[in-house]
């Protein structure tokens, strides 16, 4: 055990089961906003004990990628998920800009919220918040953006929608059909924006079937931002509100999150509750003092740097328009 290169690893995921996580997340969230730190205080975690075997688990895959060749985690992600350099630059010099671009366009939902909205135990969503949405269900949504899309509308008896754990568009390439899979966990309305963006997907793999090109071998950046364009002008047409809702609050999400990963790999040595409180700060123009809510996202803890080419994806697409 000692020599092993995953001893930091196996210890975190003994210390904070994946199953765990997944528990208290779903515990946390079932409860009203206001409720949640009760509930939180219920759960008596040892913070600073899975705090530190977190640390441990970065400076593991810190070394990891430098055994590769990589200079930092953060660059072992870029080439993996094929994003050019000069965009991940235009991001971290222009984060900032970007942020007071989102805050700018929310401005309008930000009147009249619960005192709850931007406190710890809240991920702020405004689609949530609107008071009208354009459809009432999943099966609606697909039925009126297949009828406005002549790609999708060909190839229609092709796609076909589950409900499961999470949302993702499989492509099964064996029988040449789609699957879009929507999170069973999540209201209607995240059902339906999920739903609009995993079909923003299916239209880039038909477009570059079309040209004889693989998708796959274009690498998670190209897909993902074609999809959100997309997704956008889909978003624009059916509402503004959700447009501004969704894109907007979905880039100040992405933003806080990669943020704190860039931050966290670069330095594993710092109050990591205080930093993603001040990251949140930064993002939402809060004022946390401190923020532990980043235990229990999955992605953070068990898929680093997975939100990366959404958030380049983002932060380019709000550059160029």
């Amino acid at each position: 055990m000692t020599n092993n290169p995953l001893k930091a690893t196996i210890n975190f995921h003994l210390q904070f089961l994946q199953e765990t996580q997944n528990s208290l997340r779903e515990k946390l969230f079932s409860v009203s906003p206001e409720k949640r730190e009760v509930l939180w205080k219920t759960f008596d975690l040892d913070i600073p004990k899975i705090e530190n075997a977190f640390k441990e688990m970065v400076k593991e895959r810190n070394k990891f990628a430098k055994n590769k060749g990589f200079l930092s985690r953060t660059e072992m992600a870029k080439d993996s998920f094929k994003i050019p350099e000069e965009q991940i630059s235009n991001f971290i010099n222009n984060a900032d800009k970007i942020i007071n671009i989102c805050n700018e366009k929310i401005s309008k939902f930000n009147t009249k919220l619960p005192a709850w909205f931007y406190n710890e135990f809240n991920m702020p969503c405004f689609i949530c918040q609107i008071p009208t949405f354009p459809y009432e269900s999943t099966e609606e949504t697909f039925n009126k953006i297949v009828k406005q899309n002549n790609i999708l509308s060909k190839y229609r008896n092709k796609i076909s929608i589950q409900i499961e754990n999470q949302s993702e568009m499989k492509y099964q390439k064996e029988s040449d059909n789609f699957i879009i899979v929507l999170d069973r966990k999540i209201n209607t309305r995240h059902q339906i924006s999920d739903l609009i963006h995993e079909m923003g997907h299916i239209i880039v793999y038909l477009q570059c079937f079309n040209k004889k090109i693989d998708p796959l071998k274009k690498g998670v950046y190209f897909r993902e931002k074609e999809a959100i364009k997309i997704e956008t002008d889909i978003l624009n047409k059916l509402s503004s509100d959700l447009y501004l809702a969704t894109f907007y609050l979905e880039t100040l999400r992405l933003f806080h999150r990669t943020l704190f990963e860039i931050e966290i790999y670069k330095n594993p040595n710092q109050d990591l509750c205080k930093l993603y409180a001040s990251v949140f700060n930064q993002c939402y123009k809060a004022g946390q003092k401190t923020n532990r809510l980043f235990i229990l996202d999955e992605d953070i803890i068990f898929n680093p740097f997975s939100s990366l080419p959404h958030t380049i994806a983002h932060a380019n697409l709000l550059l160029n328009s």
